[in-house]
């Protein structure tokens, strides 16, 4: 995926050395057969879960959210509880959210 394997080498310090970490983050919107039933409020927080493993201290590198369709609503709901305290180094390492084909409200059922 070119976001893993090429970005990195057009974000970089001073020094020539790439300065960002990309990452893919996936989930399963739907199985087959399947009983499961997430929403969007599981699907946030178990990427919020994840996010704060990376920004524990305040040496993290800054976080860019290039989010799609659903991913796009996954973010922003994700974005809504970094008003909390707890998640400060959380909120200043994020410097950029793209949303491509994201709703701006969640689906209706």
């Amino acid at each position: 995926m070119w976001l893993r394997d090429a970005l990195p080498h057009h974000i970089i310090q001073d020094d020539n050395k790439p300065y960002a970490r990309v990452m893919v983050y996936g989930y399963q919107s739907s199985l087959p057969r399947s009983q499961s039933i997430q929403n969007l409020e599981d699907l946030a927080t178990s990427f919020h879960t994840d996010l704060l493993g990376l920004v524990s201290t305040t040496a993290s590198k800054p976080i860019i959210f290039i989010a799609h369709s659903l991913g796009g609503l996954i973010v922003k709901q994700v974005s809504f509880c970094l008003e909390d305290a707890s998640f400060f180094f959380l909120f200043l390492s994020i410097c950029v959210f793209l949303f491509f084909l994201s709703r701006r409200r969640s689906y209706q059922t």
